[in-house]
């Protein structure tokens, strides 16, 4: 059926009546009362038809919708009448909505090159920023100035200066792949060219590894823009420079990423580097970012990391019940920077990949040293990293490292962050249950700290619950941390989870934590962190405990 019109439907899906179908003629009419949607309609639009009479017969209310039938898109209005049938109201919206489209392109594209403009880019940025904030994602904005236009033995006039920059606009897409294509289910990983003034435009990479990959299209873009431009028997250069803000360092937000980027571009065109980053790790210069990565790459082949390890106690026996994992880096890399700049290197770089790969590895043989020696039911707490959860092949190395180092998996506990616990719920808990369906336990470290919604715990099977130090700081003399505790505690209970306190520095501490109910603890009032002969000496001899 074309056009608008309005029936009368049952809820068994039966036509009762036509109140209005003028695109029909009188024979045709006459034929719908009594058939069937399926008649009319292709089955699966006469099942959401269906669906919505019953949904509007029961609720007594409304309801509306918008569905494709043959290409074209109608707009579908239900009103309950009586108890068993609903008035359905069907008005033809194709044209209206391409009518829409026509003046979205209108309002958010740029008619000189094609590209999108200034308005649709803040749009584009705005919404891939609200996406990879959930998953602790990275992304970068890069603003393009084309400073210069040199021609020789040409007169250079407006006419020509569009045809320039379409060709600019043209490269922009050439270079960058699958730029401004509309893939709704894999929007993120396309990028979007924008002109966003004059002779300014923009490139959002939504989702990058590091500031080197921003870093790298930068390159090649000024590389492809730089090159002679044939025009009329004559070769048009321009001079192009570039800023780069990256998210989330530069800017939490579409407006300060553009800021900070315009910033990064007007740095760039008063030095003589055709491009500029605006602060953050990647903001180092190149040579001094390329000496820590050197470092790190060589720390990790002389194997000169080394591990610590911080007990977890039993918080009615004061027994350790299991061990964490902590990186001890080595004294070349820490001693005139923070652990900070160093762990940011670690993963600007993707070097936390093979580093944790590295952890996972000598931890498992600790652990089975320790079993060896009659420890048999200290488990062993290890944190991942937001770059190893988003490893595709994550799973099959843990069980590949754990198999080869002949130890249970089940008495392995990963560690990770309430955001990479949200990232993982948008992939339906791909990576936390298939870690369990190794044996192995999932721990949320840091707990409170977060935006983790009661629904991710409860979906994703979490054994235990670290509740951050912040509010054990504080216990002894803040009401409201004692409350959140006590709180945490409770919701534990309601889910089976255990609850691990961390930082605890006195018995004060310890005793109140008991008392909130609270199954473990940890923190220096128990055991400093330290090597594995070190922590040999709290595990006592074995037996002497639960582990």
């Amino acid at each position: 059926m074309a056009g608008d019109a309005a029936l009368v439907v049952a809820a068994d899906g039966k036509i009762c009546s036509v109140q209005q179908a003028p695109q029909l003629a009188d024979d045709a009419l006459a034929a719908l009362p009594g058939a069937a949607l399926d008649t009319v309609w292709s089955e699966n639009v006469a099942a959401k038809i269906r669906e919505n009479v019953r949904g509007c017969i029961r609720s007594r209310q409304f309801q509306y919708t918008e569905i494709d039938c043959d290409g074209r898109q109608f707009e579908f209005t239900f009103v309950a009448q009586g108890r068993d049938r609903a008035l359905v109201l069907i008005r033809d919206i194709a044209d209206k909505k391409l009518a829409l489209e026509q003046i979205e392109k209108l309002a958010y594209f740029d008619e000189e090159t094609l590209l999108p403009n200034r308005k649709f880019l803040h749009k584009e940025l705005s919404g891939i920023i609200g996406n990879l904030r959930l998953a602790e994602g990275r992304a970068a904005l890069i603003t393009f100035d084309v400073e210069k236009i040199m021609s020789h033995g040409m007169s250079y006039n407006p006419r020509r200066q569009k045809r320039i920059l379409k060709e600019i606009a043209k490269r922009f897409k050439n270079a960058l792949r699958g730029a401004n294509e509309q893939r709704p289910f894999d929007e993120q990983r396309y990028s979007t060219a924008a002109r966003i003034d004059f002779r300014r435009f923009a490139v959002i990479l939504p989702t990058i590894n590091s500031g080197d990959d921003a870093e790298a299209v930068a390159c090649r873009l000024i590389e492809s823009l730089q090159q002679p431009i044939a025009l009329d028997n004559h070769e048009i250069r321009v001079t192009v420079r570039a800023g780069i803000a990256l998210f989330p360092q530069d800017g939490q937000n579409a407006d300060a990423l553009l800021e900070n980027a315009t910033a990064a571009l007007e740095s760039a065109r008063s030095s003589s580097s055709p491009y500029k980053f605006h602060s953050g790790t990647a903001s180092l210069p190149a040579l001094q970012r390329k000496d820590i990565e050197l470092e790190l790459r060589a720390a990790l082949d002389r194997e000169e990391l080394a591990l610590n390890y911080l007990p977890i106690m039993d918080a009615s026996s004061g027994r350790p019940v299991a061990i964490e994992v902590l990186l001890r880096w080595p004294q070349s890399l820490s001693a005139n920077r923070s652990i900070a700049k160093v762990v940011a290197m670690a993963e600007h770089t993707g070097l936390m990949l093979p580093i944790g790969e590295w952890i996972l590895r000598n931890s498992c043989e600790q652990l089975r040293r320790w079993q060896l020696a009659g420890h048999s039911k200290l488990r062993l707490a290890i944190n991942l990293s937001v770059q190893e959860m988003g490893r595709r092949n994550l799973v099959d190395f843990i069980a590949t490292t754990i198999a080869e180092s002949e130890v249970d998996a089940a008495m392995i506990d990963f560690e990770i962050t309430e955001q990479m616990l949200q990232c993982d719920a948008l992939n339906n808990y791909s990576i936390c249950n298939a870690i369990q369906t190794l044996g192995a336990r999932l721990t949320i470290d840091d707990f409170g700290t977060g935006a983790c919604a009661f629904s991710h715990l409860a979906r994703s099977y979490v054994d235990t619950i670290k509740i951050d130090n912040s509010f054990i700081e504080h216990c002894m003399d803040s009401a409201s941390d004692r409350a959140a505790i006590g709180a945490i505690v409770a919701m534990a209970r309601v889910l089976g989870t255990t609850v691990i306190a961390e930082g605890v520095e006195s018995r004060e501490q310890s005793e109140l934590l008991c008392a909130l109910g609270c199954d473990m603890q940890q923190g220096y009032f128990f055991c400093r962190p330290g090597t594995a002969d070190d922590i040999a000496t709290v595990l006592g001899e074995p037996g002497e405990g639960g582990c």
